[in-house]
């Protein structure tokens, strides 16, 4: 066979070749376009995806966009009837796009949104089960539960629940009305629960002075006078004890009298200003002043035993007697009045000179009958009265020396961390104690 016709033969059969895959090709093209109705459309995505989502896919997304729009008003709703109406909205529409089964009972399909999340679909069972919930209400238990723990003593839990309402009933303008917050609608039938935004601003105050965060218990008393200046003489009081706790026996002086002057009978501003006014650290000190408050106090709580410290104290800074500075001192200063204190029940403690403490070695059995720890220095007597039954067990709440089984106490000195408490054991001491000045003028 020549050259000639084996090339003719090679492009005869190549030719063969192209044609069977063009109409094999054509063939399968026919196939698709027969099969590509929507019918068969709906049976590849049925195939796919299942047919309870079926029907959602195959919607167009407008009706989708409007249901979303609805659930985030139903979700939004502060009224009661805004929310019904629009819940009832938002079934119908549903209902109206979701397929039946055999029975007549709408299939359980999901709504998804285009490009939203596949988890947060909108499924009729789900909105048929959401109840409307007053914000108002639940702002209020909020603010019941934080009053609560405050009063069982958790002010860190109290704090932060305080701080959440605070954010809740600012960011609702419409129940706040001056220093009220209505957790109802005014024109309802129903008894209106109120937030005093003051009391709820003085209860964090408290909670933060518990904590000692004076600075914003500071904040917090001030936000609460700011609220109602004239309505809240605990605020006033308040303030200015955290004032005198941040070292301020000036300033202090004018919350105290503001106090008065919503209340001539509330009593104990009348003493603190009696302190301020006699205290080394008060620009304006005066110890004619100091008693004339204190005088006022005693007529209003004659059997006030601080009042009565106080008085014995100020008759010894009128007469420029010596300080106290010793054991024996400590004991007859506070036995005026008391008559309880001597050399066995209490024990005794000046300033470390190696560390900034009080330091105590104690027998365990003293925690057995009533006992009293003194603290002395320069500016300062400090008198912790322990109950008896208080600690039953003191090896347990107690560091204990190996060496020679006593109770070992370390209570810091004014200006350190964890003032008034025993930081060898971490004991809250501080309920337990009082604290007198030791003024030049003692």
């Amino acid at each position: 066979m020549g050259l000639t016709t084996q090339y003719a033969l090679i492009i005869v059969i190549i030719g063969i070749i192209v044609f069977f895959f063009v109409k094999v090709y054509l063939n399968d093209s026919k196939a698709s376009d027969k099969n590509n109705t929507p019918e068969d459309k709906k049976q590849a995505l049925e195939d796919e995806v299942g047919k309870e989502e079926i029907a959602s896919k195959l919607k167009s997304d407008t009706h989708v966009k409007e249901m979303y729009d609805l659930r985030n008003k139903l979700l939004a709703s502060k009224d009661e009837v805004e929310f019904n109406n629009t819940k009832e909205k938002l079934i119908d529409l549903i209902k109206k796009h979701s397929p039946k089964d055999s029975s007549g009972n709408h299939v359980p399909i999901a709504f998804i949104k285009s490009k939203e999340n596949l988890y947060d679909g909108i499924i009729l069972s789900e909105i048929e089960i959401i109840s409307f919930e007053d914000k108002g209400e639940v702002i209020h238990a909020e603010f019941l539960s934080a009053i609560a723990l405050q009063e069982g003593g958790k002010h860190k839990e109290a704090v932060a629940i305080y701080n959440k309402v605070l954010g809740e009933i600012f960011e609702d303008d419409d129940r706040r009305q001056g220093d009220m917050y209505f957790c109802g609608k005014l024109e309802s039938d129903k008894e209106i629960k109120v937030i005093p935004i003051s009391g709820l601003f003085f209860n964090l105050g408290k909670s933060y002075r518990e904590l000692e965060l004076f600075e914003m218990a500071k904040q917090a008393l001030e936000f609460s006078i700011d609220h109602d200046p004239e309505g809240n003489v605990d605020s006033h009081h308040y303030l200015g004890i955290v004032k005198v706790e941040l070292d301020d026996f000036t300033s202090c002086i004018s919350d105290f009298k503001n106090a008065i002057k919503i209340d001539e009978n509330y009593s104990h501003p009348y003493y603190m200003l009696a302190v301020a006014y006699s205290d080394d650290k008060c620009k304006d000190r005066d110890l004619e002043i100091a008693s004339k408050y204190l005088k006022k106090f005693l007529e209003l709580s004659p059997d006030d035993f601080e009042g009565k410290i106080l008085q014995h104290l100020l008759y010894k800074m009128s007469g420029s007697k010596p300080k106290i500075t010793s054991k024996s001192e400590a004991i007859s200063f506070l036995n005026v009045y008391l008559n309880i204190l001597n050399n066995s029940n209490a024990a005794f403690s000046s300033t470390n000179k190696a560390k900034p403490v009080f330091w105590f070695n104690i027998d365990p059995k003293k925690f057995s009958d009533d006992f009293n720890l003194l603290c002395l220095d320069e500016n300062e007597l400090i008198w912790y009265h322990i109950p008896k039954g208080e600690f039953n067990n003191p090896e347990s709440s107690f560091y204990l020396r190996k060496d020679n089984g006593l109770v070992h106490i370390e209570i810091p000195i004014k200006g350190e961390v964890n003032y008034l408490n025993d930081i060898k054991s971490e004991v809250n001491l501080k309920k337990y104690s009082k604290v007198y000045p030791n003024t030049k003028h003692i």
